[in-house]
């Protein structure tokens, strides 16, 4: 089911899994939003001539992201490989409590294949389960 009035957000649609994503939210009728660092970088550029609505900002800016997620229907949030584990965490806590507070009908966390109820001892991937476990 499609909702031609509300979008769904995509955090990461620069990236490859965000992209992916944002390409078949297009392609089944979703209008999309995505979060990007700089809307005059190629990536956005090619995202927007796609038919992405493009919202510049960063995980930092809470305010941008409550503007990113108003009146959206779903959020898909993957975060970029390059944070710390202590960033990621908190970026993913605060973008899965920004969507709870402001009415997010869908909401999907991308962890990967890495997450699991054991821990790896390698920062990155263990800080995963933090996140999903904030969700639930």
């Amino acid at each position: 089911m499609t909702n031609s009035k509300h979008p769904i957000l995509v955090f990461g649609a620069t990236g490859r899994q965000g992209e992916s994503v944002a390409k078949a939210l297009l392609k089944a009728g979703w209008p999309v939003r995505a979060l990007v660092p700089d809307s005059t970088k190629a990536a956005s550029l090619q995202l927007q001539n796609s038919g992405v609505e493009l919202v510049q900002g960063s995980f930092e800016e809470t305010k941008v992201l409550r503007t990113a997620m108003k009146d959206a229907y779903g959020v898909f949030s993957v975060l970029p490989a390059s944070l710390a584990a202590e960033d990621e965490v908190r970026h993913g806590i605060s973008i899965a409590d920004i969507a709870a507070e402001t009415g997010i009908n869908h909401f999907v966390y991308s962890s990967g294949a890495s997450v699991g109820n054991e821990l790896t001892g390698v920062p990155r991937f263990d800080a995963k389960p933090r996140i999903e476990a904030h969700i639930r």
